[in-house]
């Protein structure tokens, strides 16, 4: 049975007594069902103490070490942390060793709000089976299919506070069905809330089939005008890479966007990233409030990957390199594609037209829009 809490070390107890009064002699293999911490404790030493009967006079006493708490492997959670962003996709990684979870609770940093019941709001990623039923407050997602050993990933929307909440933190715990915890990761550190007026990241594609060519096509909206930012910098899902050939195969859609002189302001380097360094001529380049895009083709995977998200990162520094480093202001998480799946209608048509002609902009259709005109008319 539970015992008290052992003088003022606040330790639990608990009290194991032969109901008949007989000693008990035959204590091995005993399991004792217990409630672990959230992580591991300063001690992990265990003691057991022999009481007598009568006054209860110790008899004999042991001392064992215990166990290190293991936090669920690989557990992570990005959002664009924008003051008082709305709906923003936030997205959660984690692997599991252990089988049979049916569960999945998220409790987030006070003044962070996450929803998974409206339309669109979940992204399964790679959640096994049908669409999980959801409770939003606090998040709790019931799934169709167990969870097997592996990588999964999912992804929600949330309302943003307008600072960093004082513990930035959030927990990630897996439940079977019986409501047991059987993995977990508390204190997953949050994003830093920065105020800056960004945001709606856009992904889309002209095809998706394995091995194929593909035309990509990243959107982001500036509410306000916004300086330094000196690079943005867009991360690839594993298995994907960018098939730029020659520097004009990476366009800049709007051309209001402030790019670096010259032809080479997209470093193509890394295979599975492009950075778009910004104009460098002044002090602080300023980028105007308005929606931008760009376009550059892929390679498809022969197949997904578990961790299908890609990331536009706002980078201080061009010395940026992946969505995490210190050299980024804000990092937008974005929910990937299955193979064969089709973009929005909207972004489809935007995908479709870069791949079609990239260089052929606003003012190009309508200048050939005047001359078939003219042409038609005979003027």
């Amino acid at each position: 049975v539970p015992g008290q809490p052992l003088g003022s070390t606040g330790r639990r107890t608990a009290t194991i007594a032969s109901p008949t009064g007989m000693p008990l002699t035959q204590l091995q293999g005993l399991v004792v069902r217990v409630r672990t911490p959230r992580k591991t404790p300063d001690s992990i030493q265990w003691f057991v103490e022999g009481r007598g009967q009568g006054s209860g006079t110790t008899t004999g006493w042991g001392v064992a070490s215990g166990f290190l708490v293991t936090q669920m492997l690989g557990a992570t959670v990005s959002y664009g942390g924008v003051a008082n962003l709305w709906a923003t996709r936030i997205a959660f990684t984690f692997a599991t060793d252990v089988p049979g979870g049916t569960q999945i609770a998220v409790v987030p940093p006070s003044g962070l709000r996450l929803t998974c019941s409206t339309e669109g709001a979940l992204q399964q990623i790679s959640l096994p089976g049908g669409r999980p039923d959801c409770i939003d407050y606090p998040l709790r997602l019931v799934l169709t299919t167990p969870l097997t050993i592996g990588t999964f990933a999912f992804a929600v929307e949330a309302d943003l506070p307008p600072q960093t909440p004082p513990v930035n933190a959030f927990d990630v715990i897996v439940r079977d069905q019986d409501n047991n915890v059987i993995d977990a990761a508390y204190e997953i550190q949050g994003q830093a809330i920065v105020n800056i007026g960004v945001g709606s990241p856009t992904l889309a594609w002209s095809r998706a089939d394995p091995g194929q060519h593909s035309m990509i096509t990243i959107g982001i909206v500036f509410t306000r005008d916004t300086s330094g930012i000196r690079a943005l910098l867009i991360s690839f899902p594993t298995g994907f890479f960018h098939d730029v050939q020659r520097p004009t195969d990476v366009q800049n859609l709007n051309r209001h966007f402030p790019v670096q002189a010259g032809s080479d302001w997209a470093d193509t380097s890394a295979p599975n990233a492009i950075k778009i360094r910004l104009d460098d001529t002044d002090a602080s380049t300023v980028i105007l409030a308005d929606s931008y895009r760009f376009s550059f083709p892929v390679q498809m995977p022969s197949e997904i990957p578990p961790m299908n998200l890609w990331f536009l990162s706002l980078c201080d520094s061009v010395a940026c390199r992946d969505q995490g480093d210190r050299n980024t202001v804000v990092s937008f998480p974005m929910d990937g594609f299955d193979l064969y799946e089709l973009a929005p209608e909207a972004l489809r048509v935007a995908a479709s037209s870069a791949k079609q002609n990239p260089g052929f902009d606003v003012s190009a259709r309508a200048t050939a829009a005047l001359l078939a005109v003219l042409l038609v008319t005979g003027l």
